[in-house]
């Protein structure tokens, strides 16, 4: 029998004997090295672990854990949704240039053999990624993937979306976005800040170390605004779910460190949100409330709750849901309140609730389509990056 731990300090698989129960581990995460999936598939075991913001996939014996097969990924791109049926394993993968593809992967006659089983497009092989370290406060450097289009000349501060998540251990992985690779062929950077994920890199971000992981957060930017890609003036931070407290703390904190910033279904008051909705199964992560010491962590960075009136906050666009189950909508709303009403600056504070659609899935085509559009024309126009002409009819 296998099963997968999560045990300090990393999560691993194992192989339980039956009937002692004795547990003998096959395969262990490493340090910044975190086994994020694995599924057991006749008598072998397929892992996805990531290294250093690469995916990586590998098959090994399911009997001893001895390493089989690697099997040979796009660099810098996102593994997803492994599964197996009928002898075979699939698995899905995307990156910055490269549309979601399904893959198959089959032992037959002795030999690996994999195919593309599905793809939704071309990858485009214009889309250039590197991987650069970022040493922040506590000196734990993390990788950076930066990508934009191999031509793009780095002789002027250019438009830069930093987008980053950084909880409940989900990486960031990178994914592809239709959004995203357009902006990237108009001449914008795209970075995404791989921070605090994974096993005990992400304890190290949770609970009473949250600031770390914001004070990471920060050191990206600062390295995008030193190096020779971007400008404050040029530079926006975009951050969903628990990505949106990671950006609204990025705002409170550093209020002059940004041109635009996009706070998405976002949890700002961190000394009520267990009230509210599903929200008390966050505690884990965040601590609670009610505990006085852990509430007097939380109240060092909740982001309402560090609004100052008289300052002159940038361009801040906030969303939600008004049928969201996951993270209520008032979070949004009265953040944006807040904000409203103590900034002097002549850039706005937006609020986009959409009608009928909760916190991401089960959301139609046109309701993603919808709120892409407005989040990145928001970002377009304040980093000044065109915005292509609507095609006829509509």
């Amino acid at each position: 029998m296998l099963a997968l731990t999560s045990q300090r300090p990393h999560s691993q698989i194992s192989k339980i004997l039956i009937p002692d129960g004795t547990r003998h581990p096959l395969i262990e995460s490493q340090p910044r090295h975190p086994l994020l999936n694995t599924v057991a598939w006749d008598g072998k075991i397929a892992a996805h672990v990531l290294d250093d913001g690469e995916s990586h996939l590998t098959i090994f014996d399911g009997f001893n854990g001895t390493p089989l097969f690697d099997q040979t990924l796009p660099r810098f791109s996102g593994l997803e949704n492994l599964t197996t049926t009928n002898g075979s394993l699939y698995y899905q993968f995307s990156g910055f240039g490269h549309p979601t593809s399904i893959h198959q992967l089959t032992w037959q006659f002795g030999e690996w053999a994999g195919q593309v089983w599905a793809q939704s497009g071309t990858p485009d092989p214009s889309v250039k990624v590197t991987r650069e370290w970022v040493a922040p406060l506590d000196g734990t450097a993390f990788p950076l993937l930066i990508a934009r289009h191999q031509k793009q000349p780095l002789d002027a501060p250019l438009p830069t979306v930093l987008a980053g998540y950084s909880g409940f251990n989900v990486p960031y992985l990178p994914t592809y976005s239709p959004s995203v690779h357009d902006r990237i062929s108009r001449g914008q950077l795209y970075a995404v800040a791989m921070i605090r994920s994974g096993d005990e890199w992400h304890r190290l971000g949770m609970r009473d170390k949250k600031q770390a992981v914001f004070d990471d957060f920060f050191a990206a930017s600062q390295y995008l605004t030193q190096q020779p890609y971007t400008d404050v003036e040029h530079l926006a931070v975009f951050g969903r779910s628990n990505g949106g407290l990671l950006t609204g703390a990025f705002v409170t904190q550093h209020p002059k460190a940004a041109r635009a910033v996009v706070i998405g279904i976002p949890l700002p008051d961190m000394i009520r949100f267990h009230r509210f909705l599903i929200a008390d199964l966050w505690t884990s992560e965040y601590g609670s409330p009610d505990k006085a010491h852990e509430n007097e962590w939380l109240i060092q960075y909740s982001p309402y709750h560090h609004v100052q009136d008289h300052t002159a906050y940038p361009a801040i666009l906030l969303f939600t849901s008004d049928r969201n189950s996951r993270v209520d909508p008032m979070h949004a709303r009265k953040m944006a309140d807040r904000l409203q009403a103590a900034t002097p600056s002549e850039q706005p504070v937006l609020l986009r609730v959409a009608s009928q659609a909760g916190h991401g899935v089960g959301k139609s085509n046109q309701q993603w389509i919808d709120e892409e559009s407005d989040i990145w024309a928001f970002l377009s126009h304040h980093l000044g990056l065109s915005v292509p002409p609507a095609s006829a009819g509509n």
